[in-house]
């Protein structure tokens, strides 16, 4: 262990220790070559963050300790999804440490090893290299900082498995720092990641990063960095890195994959000795590994924002160190113009005359960037600005402009947010997340817009004075939406319970409150939970929009015994009562009686005008008459319901809750859940001899859903189903939109509800009892579901599906009748 990060970093420190009077020490996350990394919680917010302390060293120089605040300072700028935030610097007399977000993860370092081979194959590092080129571009050609020290280790996964970049412009910092503080020699970097320029120590540059790139997809690929052994620097300046193919049969790599030729070159050319030759940005090594070209523009799916810096030459201006003058005069100049020819091409050449407003004011911005990093430019003509020794800048069309006047017309603002973390838009343009710094902003006023998932936009005007800093702190109003919870009967008891912590006022406790009540709760998840004395509980899990209403209903029932006292005093089975309901104990499940009747069955005047698209002949209506009652489910089998029979649970929207329709149910399935079903009630003495639970026929399903009727349903399907136009893509508990006639919910929509019947066309003109076919390809469907339009959710539509289909579309309803003497598969 070296005796730089010894000192004060280590000794002295436990677990519960308080430092900088705000943070409470729980666990060292670990130590590299420049401090020692501890998990601390912040006291003051109640957050844990990760404290990076700086070797004692560093303390007793009044420079070092200004490089890293001002460094500190530049990278609180930097703010995006897959970049750890850094907080705040923080100094007593005794110590100092930089703070910065905690990523409970692992590293990619340490995820390589936990691999059967002990490397990744390409496919799994895909996703990550998007965000890892993805958090480069942001931080290149916005924040202007280079990394200089990328390698796995410093590449973090979160709890969801996306990636986060550590130390971004702090581990070469602090690794200069001390060696001016020390006196010792130190790179600033780690030495088998580090590009030739870096290594002889060149000004930053965005195409080091590129090498590190390159040279850390290479270890996670192989298992090792291109050069390991050995004198590191002269193989870095001067030998060529094997290929990972090469490298992988070197070290014996066991994998059946091979790395696809567009990495292997890719990584190649990111190693190139000659910056010149890598990929001039991490968008161009992206693009490469996809198969493309250098200037693909690449979006993210984070949906950050990503500018690629000059491609033409490796861009050396961007630096975290002091340059020479002389070398920044001409660096910056060269930059400055390719800038000015990128936004002259942005502009002539993909001009969107749709988005021509919003393209005007981006471009506006990039020159102005432009103008501001530039020192020096040369005009058409060859004269050189002079504003640092008093001269006139030239202005388009020979305009002369004194660099007075252009400084009075810019101020400076700094956005914050409470909570931290939202999306700003000044204008049309996006320029980042709050905590925000805008420098050299046109004075006058600017709309602003801020966004953040779970809480009220906000707009508002904010007026930039020349010369001086605009400070905003916003308070941002949490999106509501409301619970509409009701029951029968009413006056149940109803817990509420957030289920993200950090989504509003209920993160700590339930609230409990009675049937029927409309209660307005911040947006977000919430797991509602119905409960009354002698029933099950009834629970859902549900997700509240903004400005949302969002009705919930439970429907309990009390359940007396379905049996009867035979001669000898005994239980015994006995028929239900063709008259009454029958419940299913337990469980449940009410039945509703049928009676015997008489209607015609298919399609009339009304009926869809796309029931040619099922396949069938030209029959299209039947009279059928219905000689013997039965029951049919009063709603749809529920999750809950199949739960309680099956064991499990298939359904897609297990989200919606256990009163929502089971779905993912195939026609094998429902039948084995009504053979089950039957069984139970048979040895539980609740179902006599000649009765089953099945699936309907055709004809008594539509029996059921008509009431009888041989017309149009009576009520409109917006208030009777759930179908296309207001499920919102899901579907709903059951019991929620009116009944037909006969109090049967649900008929038409929600789910599609499996039949007994082979698909075949209506056999006849008439007939008694119809069973359908006795074989056949596929079993009929009816009633339309939550993915399908109003003219499929009819009576008289019929659909079909292979009995083994599984869809988040279909269930069943649950029919009780005489066994079948012709069963029909």
């Amino acid at each position: 262990m070296d005796d730089l990060d010894l000192g004060q970093t280590l000794r002295g420190f436990t677990t519960g220790h308080r430092v900088f009077e705000r943070y409470e020490l729980m666990r060292m996350l670990g130590r590299g070559g420049m401090g020692v990394v501890w998990l601390a919680r912040d006291c003051e917010l109640e957050q844990e963050v990760a404290l990076k302390f700086l070797p004692e060293v560093v303390m007793g120089d009044r420079g070092a300790i200004d490089d890293m605040r001002r460094e500190t300072k530049r990278a609180r700028e930097l703010t995006h999804p897959h970049i750890v935030r850094i907080h705040d610097f923080l100094r007593d007399p005794r110590m100092a440490a930089i703070s910065m977000e905690y990523v409970p993860g692992d590293s990619l370092a340490n995820r390589r090893l936990d691999r059967p081979a002990k490397v990744f194959e390409a496919a799994d590092l895909l996703k990550w290299v998007e965000q890892l080129c993805s958090a480069l571009d942001h931080a290149h050609a916005h924040a202007r900082i280079v990394h200089r020290d990328l390698k796995p280790a410093n590449l973090m996964l979160d709890g969801e498995g996306n990636l986060k970049v550590a130390d971004f412009g702090i581990s070469a910092m602090l690794a200069d720092t001390t060696t001016r503080a020390s006196h010792q020699a130190s790179s600033n970097g780690t030495p088998v990641y580090m590009s030739p320029q870096q290594m002889m120590g060149e000004l930053p540059a965005v195409t080091d990063d590129v090498y590190g790139v390159g040279a850390t997809l290479y270890e996670l690929l192989t298992g090792k960095p291109p050069f390991y052994t050995g004198n590191i620097q002269i193989q870095v300046q001067g030998k060529a890195a094997p290929s990972i193919a090469d490298r992988r049969r070197e070290l014996e790599v066991q994998s059946s994959v091979t790395v696809p030729a567009a990495w292997e070159e890719t990584i190649a050319a990111c190693l190139a000795k000659d910056a010149a030759q890598r990929p001039q940005s991490a968008g161009a090594i992206l693009a490469r590994l996809k198969g493309g070209a250098d200037s693909l523009p690449v979006e993210r799916a984070s949906g950050a924002a990503v500018k690629h810096v000059a491609a033409a030459a490796p861009a050396k201006a961007i630096s975290t160190v002091r340059p020479r003058p002389d070398r920044l005069v001409l660096t910056l100049s060269v930059v400055g113009a390719l800038l000015a020819l990128a936004c002259g091409w942005l502009y002539f050449g993909v001009r969107d005359p749709e988005t021509a407003q919003e393209g005007d004011q981006a471009r506006r911005e990039i020159a102005a960037d432009a103008g501001r990093d530039r020192q020096s430019t040369k005009s058409a003509s060859g004269r050189t600005s002079s504003a640092g020794t008093g001269g006139a800048a030239t202005a388009p069309g020979g305009t002369e402009e004194s660099p007075e006047s252009s400084a009075e017309l810019r101020g400076t603002l700094l956005l914050r947010t409470q909570p931290e973390g939202a999306e700003v838009r000044v204008g049309t343009v996006a320029t980042g997340n709050t905590p925000l710094t805008l420098q050299q902003l046109k004075a006058g006023s600017h709309t602003v817009q801020i966004h953040l998932p779970g809480y009220e936009d906000w707009t508002g005007e904010v007026v930039v004075r020349p010369n001086d800093t605009e400070e905003r702190t916003i308070d941002l109003i949490r999106s509501q939406g409301t619970l509409e919870l009701t029951s029968d009967p009413s006056g149940s008891d109803v817990v509420v319970q957030c289920l993200k912590p950090e989504a509003g006022p209920l993160s700590n406790e339930a609230r409990i409150l009675q049937t029927p009540v409309r209660v307005e709760l911040p947006t977000g998840d919430y797991a509602v939970t119905f409960r009354k004395e002698g029933c099950p509980e009834q629970s859902y899990s549900v997700s509240l929009g903004r400005k949302e209403s969002l009705p919930l209903a439970a429907k309990f029932v009390t359940l007396a015994p379905n049996s009867a006292q035979n001669d000898a005093g005994k239980q015994g089975p006995t028929a239900p009562e063709v008259s009454r309901p029958w419940t299913v104990p337990d469980i449940g499940l009410e039945m509703v009686p049928i009676a015997a009747g008489d209607f015609v069955m298919g399609t009339h005047l009304w009926a869809p005008k796309r029931i040619a698209a099922v396949g069938l002949r030209s029959r299209t209506e039947m009279r059928v008459s219905l000689t013997r009652p039965y029951w049919i489910g009063k709603f749809e089998v529920t999750q809950g319901q199949w739960e309680a029979i099956m064991g499990y649970n298939p359904s897609s929207f297990k989200n919606v809750g256990r009163m929502a329709p089971v779905d993912s149910v195939s026609y094998t399935d429902a039948m084995s859940f009504c053979r089950r079903l039957t069984e139970r009630e048979r040895a539980a003495g609740r179902l006599p001899e000649g009765y089953e639970y099945t699936l309907p026929t055709e004809a008594q399903w539509e029996y059921a859903c008509r009431a009888g009727r041989s017309g149009a349903p009576s009520d409109d399907l917006k208030v009777a189903g759930w179908y296309s136009r207001n499920s919102g893509k899901s579907t709903h508990p059951v019991g929620q939109q009116k009944p037909n006639e006969w109090g049967l919910y649900d008929m038409r929509g929600n789910v599609w509800e499996w039949c007994s019947d082979w698909m075949d066309d209506l056999p006849a003109d008439s007939a008694v009892d119809p069973l359908g076919a006795s074989t056949g390809r596929n079993k009929a469907v009816r009633g339309g579901g939550w993915d399908r339009p109003h003219d499929y959710c009819t009576p008289s539509f019929r659909g079909q599906f292979n009995p083994a289909t599984i869809s988040g579309a279909l269930g069943l309803r649950l029919a009780l009748a005489p066994v079948r003497n012709t069963p029909s598969g």
